[in-house]
């Protein structure tokens, strides 16, 4: 009787954690959905290690486009609206918080590319706008992992990867709708003998 009662508690004990888990799986898809729902539209489609939304703004002939990657319950949005142009934005799950508003320290390494030390601003308790947006974009287009290193409250650090397979196709649309600004022609450099005979003749 004993015996029974001590495994009908191991298995009440495990079913007890496998709703728990269940039930932070439940809260951590209902963060990510409202991320997405927060710079975006609704799920529409997954290319490699992206899921990627595109939907017609209602106020111009552009697109509103935002492509995901995860990284356990941590999720990286890379986005392009027309009235804001192209953002990075990090949604950390984490049990530290954020402040809103304030500047958060991270580090950031595609591959095994040059590291970059960084500062961002948290949108909110677990969501950082990333100012490097350009280069994160430029990379997911062709890196294999994208890695971040985030400074949390109380001295804490995240370590994050993640997967950017299929970013040459599944990012088509954000860079089509957010292209690099064009780099302004240059006029070549007068020789410093050139200028002087100028001088010279003049």
């Amino acid at each position: 009787m004993g015996l029974r009662l001590s495994l009908n508690g191991i298995r009440c004990a495990e079913f007890g954690n496998v709703v728990r888990e269940a039930m932070t799986k439940v809260v951590v898809a209902a963060a990510l959905l409202a991320l997405i729902l927060a710079v975006g539209p609704a799920f529409a489609g997954s290319i490699g290690a992206w899921y990627v939304t595109v939907e017609k703004d209602p106020f111009s002939p552009k697109k509103k486009t935002i492509a995901i990657s995860q990284s356990g319950y941590s999720a990286l949005a890379i986005r392009c609206f027309p009235d804001h142009g192209l953002t990075v934005i990090l949604a950390i799950r984490s049990e530290k918080h954020f402040e809103p508003g304030a500047s958060v320290d991270y580090k950031y390494r595609a591959d095994e590319g040059p590291i970059a030390d960084e500062r961002g601003e948290a949108w909110g308790e677990q969501n950082i706008e990333l100012p490097n947006a350009r280069q994160i974009l430029d990379d997911a287009l062709k890196a294999s992992v994208l890695n971040f290193r985030v400074g949390m409250a109380d001295e804490a650090i995240v370590d994050l990867a993640f997967k950017a397979k299929g970013g040459a196709k599944a990012l088509q649309q954000v860079v089509a709708d957010c292209p690099p600004e064009p780099v302004a022609d240059k006029k070549p450099e007068v020789p410093v003998d050139k200028k002087l005979e100028e001088r010279t003749d003049k």
